[in-house]
């Protein structure tokens, strides 16, 4: 699993750090702002 995970990283670098990207972004607006607002502002700033 692990190394098909790497496999696929290598082949689509662009991809994988979208992915990994848009991961961070929902976990940040998920676990810091409960309501949502402060979230959302930081993500329209970026």
């Amino acid at each position: 699993e692990a190394g098909n995970l790497q496999k696929y990283v290598e082949q689509n670098p662009g991809m994988a750090a979208m992915l990994a990207f848009a991961f961070g972004v929902a976990a940040t607006r998920f676990f810091k702002s409960p309501g949502g607002s402060e979230a959302v502002e930081e993500s329209e700033a970026a």
